[in-house]
């Protein structure tokens, strides 16, 4: 049986090429085709990213603790204890991302926090 072979030419802009490096590097992979090969047979893309949440106390008369997401215009959350205030920072993150799926606009990166005043959250969506 002979097995058949098809060929995908894609153009990519330059930003688009080193953002798919990159990822590929991320992800453990020899290089971008193997990346793309291994998304386009998971049916699925890649689903881990990583944001910086800056974690803010409370007002006085209110107790607990803010949270905003600098990368993602808009995403903010609270909570009563340090831990709830990042779990839902987790998933105002994975609502937000899913968001912008859906209306089929481009998922922003962040780099590594330098800080060690922030936490990073990992998100899968």
């Amino acid at each position: 049986m002979k097995r058949r072979s098809r060929q995908l030419n894609i153009r990519l802009t330059p930003a688009e090429q080193s953002t798919l490096k990159s990822a590929a590097r991320r992800q453990g992979y020899r290089g971008v085709g193997e990346y793309l090969r291994a998304v386009a047979l998971s049916g699925k893309a890649p689903t881990e990213y990583t944001y910086t949440v800056v974690v803010h106390p409370g007002e006085k008369e209110e107790g607990g603790f803010w949270a905003e997401v600098p990368a993602l215009p808009g995403c903010n959350t609270q909570g009563e204890t340090y831990e709830q205030t990042i779990e839902h920072a987790r998933q105002a993150i994975e609502g937000y991302l899913k968001m912008l799926i859906k209306r089929g606009e481009a998922i922003p990166s962040e780099r590594q926090p330098k800080s060690t005043t922030v936490t990073a959250v990992k998100v899968a969506v």
